[in-house]
């Protein structure tokens, strides 16, 4: 079924999808990784062996109170099975796990939640994957149409996209 930190970062994923907090989740694991200094000095003391697993569990234990329960529910697995050296990749596979079925829409106006959720079902459909999670921004530079992005895909229908389009043909 994949590794510890594959499985745990999908079932947190999964729970947060079921509680409507992934977003919520998602800003958890990023004042983690700001609060631990990045993956390289955490990955130093977690593999470390002159720090004994006890103290581990306590530098970890002392930040679960700043997360959501379900945030808390994630490290906690990884201390109770004594697994340090991979909560960091697990951090990381739940961020990859949210940026697959998130997307960022940019416009010159504010859509309405009707026009959200059309496009939102559209890029569904060409992506083929459920898209969980979206973010709206408004561009003033944009003209017209609407621009969606995600880690793996663009669709740019705006005016601006068309016309450089349109010039580099010319």
């Amino acid at each position: 079924m994949g590794t510890f930190f594959e499985q745990e970062a999908q079932e947190l994923y999964i729970r947060a999808k079921a509680h409507n907090c992934i977003d919520d989740i998602y800003a958890d694991m990023q004042v983690f990784k700001e609060g631990v200094g990045g993956q390289l000095p955490f990955m130093q003391m977690m593999t470390n062996e002159a720090i004994v697993d006890h103290d581990k569990a306590k530098l970890i234990q002392s930040l679960l109170p700043f997360f959501k329960e379900d945030t808390q529910q994630f490290f906690t697995a990884f201390v109770e099975d004594g697994m340090y050296d991979v909560i960091y990749q697990g951090v990381e596979h739940f961020e990859w796990l949210y940026h697959e079925h998130h997307i960022k829409i940019t416009s010159a106006i504010e859509l309405t939640q009707q026009q959200i959720q059309r496009i939102i079902a559209k890029i569904a459909f060409k992506m083929n994957r459920v898209i969980d999670t979206y973010s709206t921004v408004i561009d003033d530079q944009i003209i017209a149409g609407i621009k969606v992005e995600s880690h793996t895909f663009i669709s740019d229908s705006t005016v601006t996209a068309q016309l450089k389009a349109f010039q580099q043909e010319v």
